[in-house]
């Protein structure tokens, strides 16, 4: 079987320095597993997932990975999974971690698997096995790196996960969902999350998958303002004009009016002229 390794441009130290210092984490001196938890919690706690330049500023989404770089990690802004992932990707990367890109399709409860896969996670190979890892799911993900090859739960944050084989080069991730912090439809007890696939792809895939999200007047995040974050205990998020922030034992939802400039600075630690 022939194996291709995709040639990513790799951050500086300095650059990893400051990446790593804009989520509040110490320096990493070896690719382990501990290492790969960290980061994806704290980039899900520290780098919004927002879809403002689509939504609010009508503009397509620069994928380019310096523009990313600069908007994201110096600038006080978010991105969508394509921007937050590709990052995180590019980081591990330069990391020392066997990395590669995935495609997923975004379930949050439903059963329709043949909707269109609209999101990209990252597959990480370390010490002989494979982890699956998000961080930028506008929506309830692992707070840590899923072990792909058992179906045993896995808990991070008090949140627990496992692994299931779906159809044909797909996986399930599942979730023992907190009722009082359901984000998506019908409650349940479990409920499939997202599907990923691991068959090989690149970088380039996802150019038309961004173009059509950040450009087209009937795609998701055109029509949908959609901003998350994790909060120790929780996420926080806003929904159009609702914003929710959703705790261990409790839920707030309150309009945000003609206040969004200042929740997205306080709530979000957004800067940005709308």
């Amino acid at each position: 079987m022939r194996e291709v390794k995709e040639v990513v441009k790799k951050f500086t130290p300095e650059e990893i320095k400051e990446y790593l210092n804009r989520i509040g984490m110490s320096p990493v001196e070896k690719p382990t597993k501990e290492a790969l938890d960290e980061i994806i919690y704290r980039q899900q706690c520290s780098l919004p997932f927002e879809n403002l330049d689509s939504f609010d500023l009508h503009k397509e989404v620069c994928l380019d990975p310096d523009y990313v770089f600069q908007k994201i990690i110096r600038g006080k802004r978010g991105g969508y999974c394509l921007e937050l992932n590709g990052l995180l990707y590019r980081l591990l990367i330069s990391l020392g971690y066997d990395a590669r890109l995935c495609f997923v399709r975004v379930l949050l409860g439903s059963d329709d698997f043949t909707t269109w896969a609209d999101h990209r996670a990252i597959i990480v190979t370390l010490d002989g096995a494979e982890y699956f890892c998000d961080g930028g799911l506008g929506g309830p993900m692992p707070a840590g790196a899923l072990k792909i090859d058992t179906d045993e739960w896995q808990t991070y944050k008090k949140e627990s996960f496992r692994v299931l084989p779906s159809i044909k080069g797909w996986y399930e991730v599942h979730r023992k969902t907190r009722i009082s912090q359901q984000v998506g439809r019908e409650d349940a007890a479990e409920r499939i999350e997202i599907l990923f696939s691991d068959v090989a792809c690149f970088s380039s895939d996802f150019a038309f998958l961004n173009y059509f999200q950040s450009t087209c007047k009937d795609a998701r995040f055109c029509t949908l303002r959609v901003i998350n974050i994790r909060t120790e205990d929780g996420y926080r998020t806003l929904v159009n004009d609702e914003y929710k922030e959703v705790s261990e034992d409790n839920v707030v939802i309150e309009p945000v009016g003609g206040r969004l400039k200042e929740v997205l600075k306080e709530k979000f630690d957004i800067e940005i002229e709308l």
